[in-house]
């Protein structure tokens, strides 16, 4: 009886449903977000088990017609970003979909391998295509900054033929060796800086920062710095697509120049620094010493560019009366070697994906003047890289790359950035009375044969040279050819199995070419061309094994891989003098002394054995262990261990977390571990840093040759060795806010210094050349010192605005880095330079003469005393003086007291960034900023310093400089108050000033400035053309962006760049350029 009325009513159900159902024969309805109720645009809404389906539109309506007989009663939406939800089908159908929390899903590119974020053990930030896609950049690398806490890079973006590119991350780690990241291209090291630029930012997926030991250490013995990821992109879709984009910007100084005197202001001051001399020196009076000046001062000078005679230009009370001749209009040095350059830049790529294979292809050109004139650089790209899945067992594929740059460059680097040959250090000194065309007595231009001026080639404050006239007449080009190959093959076999073998060819060649001209600079009345040909390959070959198995709520996967490097580099050099004849092209055969031929091979061989384990239960707990042993060619005992381990905890997960819906994911991780660095003893020429080396000479006396020794025999020499310990919190809150904080403690050991030996080992410090010279000593490499880097990390990311029209991400990064040298040499202070190596000390750190300022009474520039020279004698004589609040000056350095002055390392260092988006409009910012830290501004000291260089520029500053004592204030008084701390001492150039500048150094605390900075370093606007509007066109996707690289810096003073690099000292060179661009992208 039950059983049939069960039976009828069930039968009178289903009729029911299918009389609902063949109702249905349309469906309609809005897909919205749970978050802040708006509607979700682009989403696939569906009929489960069917075809029929469509797209939400700008208000996340949808409408399915037609709907299949025998259909589903289920609909189902899924969108990016969201869980896909599953509904019952109705005619109308609302549908709210909630966030998904995509960054523990996000896949990180990690050594040897890939990660979800939160099965991460190590500390790893990612950056991926969108953030170089609108910029531009010559080295990818550059997009790193402000893009992680702990990085830090030193922004010399002016010269795009030699990047200058330097990063370190999380610290210098050493003081003798290398401090620069690892960088791995698609698997391959990447052992020279020059060779970044090649890469085509276009061709990049994602770059990936290893930062302590659980990320790096299956990279071991070069791990200890760090490790930058780059992976190119592969094919995907499931349809073929093609992307074309076109950048066209323009290139100029991104920072000012220092505030120099103008003509007047330069004529007055300097009018007035020499009558001083001649009341000093001749002992006359301040009448004859005016009436002497004006009579002689402009003669002196050697140039006349005023319109009246030379005693006549000032009057008698030292101002400038005369006009400056219009024809001088060419006294701005650098203003006539910088413009505006040009950038341009075409790239083109395709790809596609299927189950059974995917590939990725591009062709790019790069076309850039620089702001400096007859700079340049034309880079061309190409990439093929493609996966085959022929069927279930086995996957193969090539990654294929080349590229040929040519460029011509700026020879500014010699003798440290301080030749005359450079033009920055030339130009940026130069008076604004030299002109560097030839001028008639009347002022007017000499004009050569073609009605073109002609350049002064009889400047007296040069030598008679003109480094314009050498700028465009010497040659200094260069062409770097590079090709990549990579292949693998990959068989998959008892289920949880898979062996990979790899291998790996990178090819670079190099070849410069530098001509001397014949008539002014190095190379006058004979001219000198070099040609240097360098050549280097890098081969790898790896076998893999990877074993991935999931049980219950177990998931467990190792790898085991073996590793054979293998670095060959050839050079040859040669130099040609004494030109035969004036050539378009200079080459060897028209010149006929062979003045220097040298050339060489090294060759560097690592061979490793790999392993790691990771597990995971219930995507709450995970575990993570790695191991390498390495074989290096530049130790006598090869073999070293690198290992780490490292957990995390997803609290998140936890039953307990569930009811906080405020908490999306928190996780909890921490690593140990040791790596190393075997990049040591100036590895770029030196591939056997433990062998004993001999270099040959030319003795005086006779012409004859010689070896010596240039380094010492070292067996136990070895790998620099970092211990990293890191602890790191992740967080992410309200669906909105992502905050990691994190603690690293790294311990720099072995490292590398050079110690004393007995003189019978051969004495190293020995130069037989005219100049050099010879002190006898015996040294060798040894791994005695230790240094400490420690910090927090703090990175925040905040959705501030999440409705409909508007969106508004935020973040900002920051970290607190500490730096201590623990262990050196003998426990012994080490002299380097204006800084000093002491145990309990920084890196970072000055040890410098104490300035005190300017003494009121006399105007003299005064340091603090030695308290221990404080002698009866040198009180008596006036060499030291002490004041009434116990402290003792001194107007000589040389009994200046020597003390701890600051540090280069700031106290605080990250970036801020926006993104802001609105409709189809997107207005990206990212500012990078440093706090403290102190640097020396080495380039201020030369306009400020009065007496370094007579007739050379001058700082604005001087015009401040004492020119009376105040009342009341002599030079017997004894009060404290006669220091003035912020004065500019007095001008002088007399002998009595001439002397103190030899004796009184100027690396003094004096020019220490605060090294805080902030640069907005990019600024960009796209819009991207609706879908509608883009459909009716045919293509895919269309979208302009602007942006701008440095647009703007604010430091201490004009003209400072504190991001040159990171020991806090300047440099006269290239300044970042800010670069101005517009693009396009089309995607079909």
């Amino acid at each position: 009886m039950y059983k049939r009325t069960f039976s009828l009513l069930a039968l009178l159900l289903l009729l029911v449903g299918q009389s609902i159902r063949a109702q249905i024969t349309e469906c309609k309805g809005i897909v919205r977000s749970a978050e802040d109720n708006q509607p979700i645009v682009g989403a696939l809404v569906k009929v489960v088990g069917t075809t029929d389906g469509g797209i939400t539109d700008l208000e996340g309506r949808f409408y399915i017609k037609n709907l299949s007989s025998g259909s589903s009663l289920r609909l189902q939406a899924s969108s990016i970003g969201y869980k896909t939800q599953e509904i019952p089908l109705k005619a109308y159908n609302e549908i709210v979909m909630q966030a998904e929390n995509q960054m523990l899903d996000e896949v990180v590119i990690v050594a040897y391998g890939n990660s979800s974020k939160k099965a991460l053990t190590g500390a790893v930030a990612q950056i991926n295509e969108k953030a170089l896609r609108s910029r531009a950049l010559t080295t990818p690398l550059s997009a790193l900054e402000g893009a992680a806490p702990g990085v830090q890079i030193a922004n010399n973006m002016g010269d795009m033929n030699h990047p200058g590119f330097s990063m370190t991350i999380r610290g210098l780690g050493s003081v003798n060796g290398s401090s620069a990241p690892l960088i791995v291209l698609d698997g391959l090291v990447l052992e020279y800086s020059d060779v970044f630029s090649d890469i085509n930012p276009n061709d990049i997926a994602s770059i990936s920062v290893l930062k302590d030991a659980s990320a790096t250490a299956l990279y071991g013995n070069r791990a200890a710095n760090g490790v930058v990821l780059i992976t190119t992109k592969t094919g995907k879709g499931d349809r073929l697509s093609v992307e074309a984009n076109i950048k066209q910007g323009t290139y100029s100084r991104g920072l000012p120049g220092y505030e120099k005197m103008g003509v007047k202001d330069w004529m007055e001051t300097y009018w007035k620094a020499t009558q001083r001399s001649y009341m000093v020196d001749k002992n006359m009076t301040a009448a004859d010493a005016a009436a002497t000046t004006t009579a002689n001062l402009v003669k002196n000078m050697g140039v006349n560019v005023f319109d009246r005679a030379d005693a006549e230009v000032f009057d008698g009370n030292g101002n400038l009366v005369a006009n400056m001749l219009p024809s001088y209009n060419d006294t701005d040095w650098m203003d006539a070697i910088t413009r505006n350059g040009y950038r341009q830049e075409y790239n083109v790529s395709a790809s596609a994906a299927t189950e059974k294979y995917d590939f990725y292809a591009s062709a790019g050109y790069l076309s850039e003047n620089g702001y400096i004139k007859t700079t340049d650089m034309n880079r061309t790209t190409a990439r093929l890289k493609a996966n085959f899945r022929p069927n279930s067992w086995f996957k193969g594929g090539i990654n294929l790359s080349g590229n040929v740059s040519e460029g011509s460059y700026l020879d500014y680097s010699t003798d440290g950035f301080t030749s005359v040959k450079n033009p920055f250090v030339t130009l940026e000194r130069m008076a604004p009375i030299y002109s560097y065309y030839a001028h008639n007595e009347d002022g007017s231009l000499v004009l050569g044969s073609d009605g073109n001026p002609t350049y002064n080639l009889n400047q007296a404050y040069l030598g008679n040279r003109n480094i314009i006239y050498e700028m465009y007449n010497n040659v200094h080009k260069a062409k770097r050819t590079t090709l990549n190959g990579d292949v693998y093959g990959t068989i998959s076999f008892l289920k949880d199995f898979n062996f990979t073998v790899r291998g790996n060819l990178y090819s670079f060649a190099n070849n410069k070419r530098e001509y001397q001209n014949a008539v002014s600079g190095e190379g006058m009345n004979t001219g000198i061309l070099t040609r240097s040909f360098s050549n280097f390959k890098q081969m790898r070959f790896t076998e893999e094994l990877n074993w991935a198995h999931d049980f219950d709520k177990h998931h467990i996967d190792a790898f085991l891989a073996h590793e054979a490097y293998k670095l060959h580099l050839e050079s040859d050099n040669a130099i040609k003098m004494g030109q035969k004849m004036d050539m378009v092209f200079p080459e060897l055969s028209n010149f006929n002394t062979a003045n220097t031929v040298s050339g060489g091979e090294s060759e560097y061989t690592t061979e490793s054995y790999l392993m790691r384990a990771r597990y995971n239960y219930a995507d709450t707990y995970f575990a993570e262990a790695s191991f390498r042993r390495d074989g290096s060619s530049r130790f006598y005992n090869p073999w070293g261990n690198f290992w780490s381990v490292g957990a995390a905890w997803l609290i998140s997960n936890e039953a307990f977390m569930q009811p906080v819906t405020a908490v999306n994911s928190l996780k909890l991780r921490a690593s140990y571990g040791e790596t190393g660095n075997d990049e040591i003893s100036n590895t770029s020429t030196n591939f056997y840093p433990y062998q004993a080396i001999y270099g040959g000479y030319t003795v005086g006396y006779g012409g004859f040759g010689a070896l010596t020794v240039k380094q010492n025999y070292n067996e136990a020499l070895t790998w620099e060795k970092n211990a990293t310990f890191d602890v790191a919190v992740e967080a992410r809150l309200f669906n909105r806010l992502n905050v990691t904080l994190e603690y690293y403690d790294r311990q720099s050991k072995n490292l590398l210094f050079s110690v004393f030996n007995p003189l019978s080992a051969g004495a190293t410090d020995i130069y037989f050349a005219s100049g050099g010279t010879n002190t006898g000593m015996s040294v060798v490499n040894r791994n005695v010192g230790n240094v400490s880097n420690r910090g927090w990390e703090l990175a925040v990311n905040a959705d501030v605005l999440t409705q409909k029209d508007w969106k508004w991400n935020v973040g900002v990064n920051l970290t607190l880095p500490s730096n201590k040298i623990t262990t050196l040499p003998g426990h012994t202070d080490i002299a380097n330079g204006i800084q000093r190596f002491s145990e309990g000390h920084s890196i970072y750190e000055f040890y410098m003469t104490q300035w005190a300022g300017v003494d009121q009474a006399n105007g003299r520039g005064v340091y603090i005393a030695d308290p221990e020279q404080a002698t009866e004698t040198n009180l008596a004589k006036g060499n030291i003086f002490q004041l009434d609040n116990g402290e003792y000056y001194t107007y000589n350095a040389t009994y200046g007291k020597e003390d701890w002055s600051g540090s280069a390392l700031p106290d605080c260092y990250g970036s801020i960034s926006s993104e802001l988006n609105y409709k189809d409009f997107t207005l990206s910012l990212l500012g990078t900023w440093s706090i403290g830290g102190k640097i020396f501004d080495s380039n201020y000291a030369w306009l400020a310093l009065f007496n370094t260089d007579k007739y050379s520029a001058l700082h604005k500053d001087l015009l401040n400089a004492w020119t009376a004592a105040p009342a009341g204030i002599t030079e017997e008084s004894t009060s404290a108050s006669r220091i003035d701390a912020n004065g500019t001492p007095r001008i002088d150039i007399s002998k009595e000033a001439a002397y103190f500048a030899t004796t009184s150094s100027p690396s003094s605390t004096r020019f220490l400035v605060d090294a805080g900075y902030f640069c907005m370093k990019n600024i960009s606007l796209q819009y991207r053309v609706p879908q509608s509007l883009v459909q009716r066109m045919g293509i895919q996707g269309l979208s302009f962006t602007g942006s701008v690289e440095n647009a703007f810096t604010l430091t201490a003073r004009k003209g400072l760049n504190p991001q040159y690099g990171f020991s806090g000292t300047q440099a006269v060179t290239y300044v970042p350029a800010r670069v101005f661009s517009i693009s396009a992208n089309i995607k079909f």
